[in-house]
């Protein structure tokens, strides 16, 4: 069977403003174009969903790198994941701060180092040990969105799990030797307890990806995503036989019903088949499939 290479990516499951549409709808637009260029050049899976999710840790729209959500001590802390189908290898980093591109710093500490996860001050040394880019958290806040979002938070009930759905990003992708791969990158709840590590950087939760199989990245309420661990459940639905579309509606439903929690996911099949499902109002979301043109949906 011929694999066309295909990338989906996400910008988050959330219940989006309609002035905030036409940021998101062109934030994922650019990002597939990046990481579709990535597969079109040769580049591998891993390179792919890197390259997207890097763009969109530097687009302030999103909740991942610059523009993200602060800490309750006002510093932001990023969780990142990125996972290789073919070997299984995985790397992740978590309340991580002053980091640019977490998820380079967690494809690094896959590569290069003799772990899997790193945390806190201690990945932020790994990462200026190994060149990787710091920058004040000043650089990072973006103070209009800040404002923003307390603004849409005092429109909704503070203890509604709709709270923490969000702008959190990610990518998955299979390149033109069938290698899938998985990416998820964020700056975490708004206001959360400075430490808090969320779903995103978790194996099995935020992200999973095995050859044979599909890849997945998940975005959502992320208490509720840990305890039902999503993205391991959608990869086991399709081992168990269901389509990739089953296989989100599944997972979704099972969030909503055991933790009434809020979400979404996108997920890649090991032969190019792909699906994504979510509950919240909106998640920005975009495909390319080899030379195709991409589609685009934020509804």
């Amino acid at each position: 069977m011929v694999i066309k290479p295909t990338i989906i990516v996400h910008g988050g499951a959330s219940n989006l403003p309609d002035e905030l549409v036409t940021p998101y709808y062109d934030g994922v637009l650019s990002a597939v174009k990046m990481g579709a260029d990535a597969l079109k050049s040769g580049e591998s899976a891993l390179d792919a969903v890197e390259t997207a999710v890097r763009y969109m840790e530097d687009n302030a729209t999103f909740n991942a790198g610059r523009g993200s959500h602060p800490a309750d001590n006002g510093i932001i802390e990023q969780d990142a994941i990125i996972m290789d189908g073919r070997t299984l290898n995985m790397g992740a980093c978590a309340v991580v701060p002053n980091i640019r591109h977490a998820i380079t710093l967690a494809r690094h500490i896959m590569e290069h180092s003799s772990h899997c996860f790193l945390a806190g001050e201690g990945a932020l040394e790994y990462a200026r040990e190994a060149g990787l880019e710091i920058v004040d958290n000043e650089w990072l806040i973006v103070e209009e969105k800040i404002e923003r979002y307390r603004r849409l938070m005092a429109m909704e009930n503070a203890h509604d799990n709709n709270k923490g759905t969000g702008d959190t990003v990610g990518a998955v992708a299979i390149d033109k030797d069938g290698n899938l791969a998985s990416a998820t990158s964020t700056g975490g709840t708004f206001g959360k307890i400075a430490g808090r590590v969320g779903d995103s950087a978790l194996p099995g939760c935020g992200a999973t990806a095995e050859n044979g199989v599909c890849a997945v990245s998940t975005t959502g309420w992320g208490e509720s995503i840990m305890r039902v661990r999503m993205a391991e459940y959608a990869a086991f639905a399709i081992i168990r036989g269901m389509s990739p579309q089953e296989a989100c509606e599944k997972a979704i439903e099972r969030l909503s019903v055991i933790e009434r929690g809020r979400g979404g996911l996108i997920l890649l099949s090991h032969n190019g088949d792909y699906a994504w499902a979510f509950n919240t109002t909106r998640m920005a979301r975009a495909i390319i499939i080899d030379d195709k043109k991409p589609t685009v949906m934020v509804d």
